[in-house]
């Protein structure tokens, strides 16, 4: 298992997706859902440098680690 608790966390989600990348939910009260996920490509250490200046928010090290593996 990976060292990266976000990606062995996106691992374990995608893991349990359907052929249409889709997940049944159960949430209160019994009342179940189906959720759609898409993943999109990963942002670029440049992007995400720029977003953290742009935005003044800290972005976690597994979230950079993520990127370069």
């Amino acid at each position: 298992m990976s060292s990266n608790l976000v990606e062995e966390i996106l691992n374990g989600l995608k893991e349990r997706l359907d052929k249409n990348n889709q997940l049944l939910v159960q949430a209160n009260k019994g009342y179940c859902y189906t959720a759609t996920f898409t993943f999109n490509d990963p942002a670029t250490i440049e992007e995400i440098d720029q977003f953290a200046k742009n935005t003044g928010w800290v972005i976690p090290l597994d979230y950079r680690f993520l990127i370069a593996s």
